[in-house]
């Protein structure tokens, strides 16, 4: 478990590599996670669009993403995020490229989960992912 500030609340994380059978994280993993850490522990007002931190000081991409989903109809963009997502675990992909997510639980809708997604540091997306 590795401590991690989201959205102004610190959350003890799992970090989980995705791995191909019974192989290791790659090296290109490791830097992922490296550079995720990094990012995440600046202190230097890093916060230029498209950042790791830019999008986890940022509810409003994140929030409007929630209100577009189908069947979602009962977010109100003005609450916490924390009133719709808790983040659970860090995922380190296995890609060419350094691509980290975090995943959260999403409490109106169970069977799904939400993760946001960056590519080598930047913002690449939110997924609606099915548990």
């Amino acid at each position: 478990m590795s401590k991690y500030n989201i959205w102004g609340k610190e959350f003890k994380l799992r970090v989980l590599f995705e791995c191909q059978g019974d192989k290791k994280p790659t090296k290109i993993q490791y830097q992922a996670l490296e550079m995720f850490d990094n990012e995440l522990s600046k202190n230097n007002g890093n916060k230029g669009i498209n950042t790791i931190q830019h999008y986890l000081d940022s509810q409003k991409e994140i929030m409007s993403f929630i209100s577009n989903l189908d069947g979602i109809d009962d977010v109100d963009t003005k609450c916490s995020i924390l009133e719709y997502l808790t983040p659970t675990e860090i995922i380190v992909l296995n890609e060419k490229d350094r691509m980290v997510e975090i995943a959260c639980d999403f409490k109106l809708d169970l069977e799904h989960s939400i993760s946001i997604r960056f590519k080598n540091e930047k913002f690449d997306g939110f997924y609606q992912i099915e548990v």
